[in-house]
């Protein structure tokens, strides 16, 4: 079994073994720990690693993609809300958190890029298309999409 060493209210990140304080004194086996209490523990360590800003801040541009412009503007205003970092918690504190940390976050900027292809494919195809609307009603409809713009 693998133990950690963390302080008491940030716990291991392990899943299975053992966690242990600072003082290095056995807390609690994961084996007898209820899935909720241990999701709570998880959730809490991941909420106090000094990069779930940047998380969060990842998780929220993948949700900007496609949506409409009020849904994007809370999402930047939520983004703007500080999230204060842990003093409990420190990068190379508990590696394999910092491990998982780096790599969902890049997993996040991966899907983002994928999520935003096909959106921005879609954006040069229409304006090529009034591209080329527009050049083919030059002078036979004077002044007609500006007419319409507006409306």
């Amino acid at each position: 079994m693998s133990t950690s060493t963390s302080s008491a209210s940030c716990g291991g990140f392990h899943g299975g073994g053992h966690v242990v304080d600072d003082h290095n004194m056995l807390l609690f086996g994961t084996e007898g720990l209820g899935s909720d209490h241990m999701s709570d523990l998880i959730k809490s360590q991941i909420a106090s690693h000094p990069r779930f800003s940047d998380l969060v801040t990842a998780y929220l541009e993948c949700q900007k993609v496609g949506a409409p412009a009020e849904m994007k503007n809370l999402l930047e205003e939520i983004g703007r809300v500080s999230h204060p970092m842990s003093t409990c918690s420190e990068i190379g504190a508990d590696p394999e958190l910092d491990e998982f940390m780096e790599s969902y976050i890049e997993v996040l900027h991966r899907f983002k890029e994928e999520l935003s292809r096909p959106f921005d494919e879609a954006t040069t195809f229409l304006v090529n298309i009034q591209t080329q609307l527009s050049n083919l009603c030059k002078g036979t409809f004077p002044n007609t999409w500006d007419n319409h713009s507006g409306k």
